[in-house]
């Protein structure tokens, strides 16, 4: 319930009035004598002095985990598959769930099933055993299934940020400032943070990247520094304002470069406005008001525009809001329909993009899941993360193979769906 105050208080009234209008709007595998033992990899190699070819499960599970409330399935694959499955726990091996494998169909020329086991709800370590294909990796059923690769993820991304180049600190910055400004909990509370310090350790870490993005003569700059001081305003108020002061600079630089679009000036005007509430900025942004009308929220550079225009504590225009919020909608809309038409959600979907593109999928999912809190929507977000993290095709982590600001993006999912665990329970 703290979590939902805290939202209820970041929310604006013109955001929340034209909701209003919109409202319908542990790589483990169990110890048998049937498979063999499992390497460090998610794939399984026989012990043998030869080489030869790289097994992997034929039954696809998140070995990260599951909540005991959520959506739990596994998908299956072979030639013939089964009509039926069991999940074992991993320590006594007793069948604590048997059901019926469900929603058959041919994909790429295999026969793909849905194992669904969301009845099974004690916490715990298990595997799922079908027969004629094999077993799962182990899995965990708990309430923190999360929070261990949250914690990871945290410290890896502060790790990395203190050598990365600065176009690279800057793309991790975004999406990790705009995980803390949506869900703060999780970086007020978090083994990761300084618990001596009244400065959480997200803000102290991105510090440095704001000194660097003073010397930056472009808008890159103004997003930067605009967006760190609404996040560490209440904590180093001086250097909040020492930010808004050179984003005002770069500004009165940029608007006299016949180089600069009035694009980026919108931008940088939007940005501005909801740092500084100065009204150069609004009445920038009044004047050319139809061009938000026109934005790609599909775009990082549209949606980030879209999302300061409609964070904003200063006056706004209640019809700009509604165009911006109806944008996010049917981007989100579509992006459902997409998933959704695939028979077994994620898996395809993502399957057909880069890793980088499953992600701001899954991003531009969970602001609008935090703006109308969908039921849908929250579990389509934990369908991506399944996905990433192994229940997919080659039965792989791409956890792996995650860039920096990947993995920024990551956090935010798993924030989103830990904030929202309660949505994920079953109707």
């Amino acid at each position: 319930m703290q979590g939902r105050k805290q939202k209820k208080n970041r929310i604006v009234l013109t955001l929340l009035a034209a909701c209003m209008l919109l409202c319908g709007c542990g790589e483990v595998v169990p110890e048998t004598e049937e498979v063999v033992e499992a390497m460090p990899t998610l794939g399984l190699t026989p012990s043998f002095n030869y080489s030869v070819e790289k097994q992997m499960p034929s039954v696809m599970v998140d070995p990260m985990g599951y909540l005991p409330a959520s959506n739990k399935k596994a998908y299956i694959y072979g030639e013939v598959l089964p009509d039926t499955f069991e999940v074992v726990e991993a320590e006594s091996k007793d069948v604590v769930l048997t059901g019926d494998i469900r929603e058959k169909a041919t994909v790429e020329d295999e026969v793909v099933g849905v194992v669904d086991f969301t009845d099974l709800r004690t916490p715990g370590t298990y595997y799922i055993k079908c027969n004629q294909v094999g077993y799962s990796y182990a899995f965990p059923i708990s309430e923190t299934a999360y929070e261990t690769e949250m914690d990871s993820l945290c410290e890896e991304i502060y790790a990395a940020l203190e050598t990365a180049d600065l176009d690279t600190a800057l793309n991790t910055a975004y999406p990790l400032m705009l995980s803390y400004e949506l869900y703060p909990t999780y970086f007020l509370q978090s083994s990761g943070n300084n618990q001596a310090s009244k400065i959480p350790t997200v803000v102290q870490k991105l510090k440095p990247i704001a000194e660097k993005a003073k010397t930056l003569d472009s808008l890159d700059g103004i997003y930067f520094l605009t967006q760190y001081a609404n996040i560490s305003k209440q904590f180093d108020a001086g250097y909040a304002s020492e930010c808004q002061r050179i984003s005002m600079q770069i500004w009165n630089s940029m608007a006299k470069s016949p180089q600069v679009t009035q694009w980026e000036l919108l931008q940088a005007a939007t940005a501005l406005y909801r740092c500084t509430g100065n009204v150069v900025y609004h009445n920038y942004m009044l004047t050319h008001d139809a061009e938000y009308g026109q934005i790609d929220v599909t775009t990082k550079q549209g949606f980030y525009t879209a999302l300061s225009y409609l964070q904003t504590t200063q006056k706004v225009e209640f019809e700009t809001c509604n165009v911006l919020i109806k944008a996010l909608m049917k981007d989100s809309e579509e992006l459902a329909q997409e998933t959704k038409a695939d028979p077994f959600q994620s898996r395809e979907e993502l399957g057909r993009k880069p890793l980088s593109g499953s992600l701001w999928n899954g991003l531009r999912l969970s602001v609008v899941d935090y703006i109308i809190t969908n039921h849908e929507y929250i579990m389509l977000l934990e369908d991506h993360i399944h996905f990433l993290y192994g229940r997919n095709k080659d039965a792989a982590s791409l956890r792996q193979n995650m860039t920096l600001e990947e993995k920024a993006e990551t956090l935010l999912l798993l924030n989103a769906i830990t904030a929202e665990k309660e949505m994920l329970v079953s109707n």
